[in-house]
């Protein structure tokens, strides 16, 4: 696979908890207790470093972590910004939850087979020129406009 190099957009991953808390980084978590959705690598593999395996709980579901967190059972939740705020403004039993720091910026970018090689170039290019044209955040508010329609 090779990466088409244009950013199509980033995510923050964030910390989450039911005190106030001064985390300024990943550092910042050890000695807590802190739960997140597994099969996120990139968080698998910051935690693994920073935390003792007893201190890390992976869950099936964000929705499953903000749980044990409003029940005191975890310190902290580690997921996306936006997901952590989605999921606690359409439950009010996590209303104590709030985000206290935000950890890390995920850029995310598109991926093809390294066979389209020379078609990756020109789709960076194009994607490019659409951003500077104003064109790709027009259908990306288009879009995320339709998602939240839909949940």
């Amino acid at each position: 696979m090779i990466r088409v190099e244009s950013q199509l957009l980033s995510v923050w991953m964030a910390a989450f908890s039911t005190e106030p808390r001064n985390i300024e980084s990943w550092d910042d978590l050890r000695g807590l207790k802190v739960a997140y959705y597994r099969g996120r690598q990139n968080i698998t593999n910051v935690l693994d470093k920073v935390l003792a395996a007893e201190s890390i709980i992976r869950v099936s579901t964000d929705e499953q972590a903000f749980k044990l967190l409003a029940s005191k059972r975890v310190d902290i939740v580690v997921t996306t910004s936006t997901q952590g705020k989605d999921i606690i403004a359409g439950t009010p039993a996590l209303a104590e939850i709030s985000e206290v720091a935000k950890l890390d910026e995920t850029k995310i970018y598109a991926y093809m087979h390294k066979k389209h090689r020379l078609l990756a170039n020109k789709i960076a290019a194009t994607i490019e020129q659409m951003k500077a044209e104003g064109a790709f955040d027009r259908i990306f508010n288009q879009s995320q406009k339709q998602w939240e329609q839909r949940q």
